[in-house]
């Protein structure tokens, strides 16, 4: 698995826009905090929500690809269990988020302390 500074090279290597770089490590924190609430691993939950838009530079203008380019980007430097909850945000991806409507199985998300 990346280090943290490991993924802020590859960030920094794929997201140009410091905005969303800004955006990306807030979401590190609050995934932090959500794993400690929930009894999760810290370090791995930090980096799902530090990495989740590693694509952004190559999806922007097409959303359709977002988290299957990330896949590209952590093939082999993450765990595949990481790599899998970051294409939750992919549009048609077996599983997603976004088929299923965020409000209709935002009720039903249980905690899972392992990634």
């Amino acid at each position: 698995m990346l280090t943290r500074d490991e993924a802020l090279t590859l960030i920094d290597a794929h997201v140009s826009k410091r905005n969303w770089v800004s955006h990306m490590i807030a979401v590190e924190a609050i995934m932090r905090g959500l794993a400690a609430y929930l009894g999760g691993d810290e370090e791995a939950w930090s980096l799902v929500g530090l990495l989740h838009d590693i694509d952004f530079g190559e999806t922007e203008k097409t959303p359709e690809r977002h988290g299957l380019e990330a896949e590209k980007i952590l093939e082999g430097r993450m765990p595949e269990n990481v790599i899998r909850r970051l294409k939750l945000t992919t549009p048609n991806t077996p599983g997603s988020l976004l088929n299923r409507g965020w409000r209709r199985v935002s009720s039903r998300l249980t905690p899972s302390p392992a990634l």
